[in-house]
């Protein structure tokens, strides 16, 4: 493969993003369905949770039912979350 940045850091190489792991997109429950938010204890990652480096904490939760019943699935802890759609990233 041909370089398209010959002055990256020592020891870096180039790599097609399918390479580096497994990718996936969001899938938001839906909101008029108590029974995905009522009294839910699986983190819920939505943009304005990103507002530093290392995600510390969510501001909304969602139930083990929202993740079999909806788009909504289970990221392994120790993922890269990064946002590539919402007005946040005018910011």
């Amino acid at each position: 493969m041909t370089s398209v940045c010959e002055s990256r850091p020592a020891g870096w190489v180039e790599a097609e993003l399918g390479e580096l792991g497994a990718w996936s997109g969001g899938g938001t429950p839906s909101r008029s369905e108590p029974a995905y938010w009522e009294q839910g204890d699986i983190p819920w990652v939505s943009p304005k949770d990103m507002k530093s480096t290392q995600l510390r904490g969510t501001a909304q939760s969602i139930t083990k039912r929202a993740t079999g019943a909806s788009a909504a699935h289970l990221i392994p802890a120790g993922s890269i979350a990064f946002v590539v759609r919402s007005g946040i990233l005018s910011r």
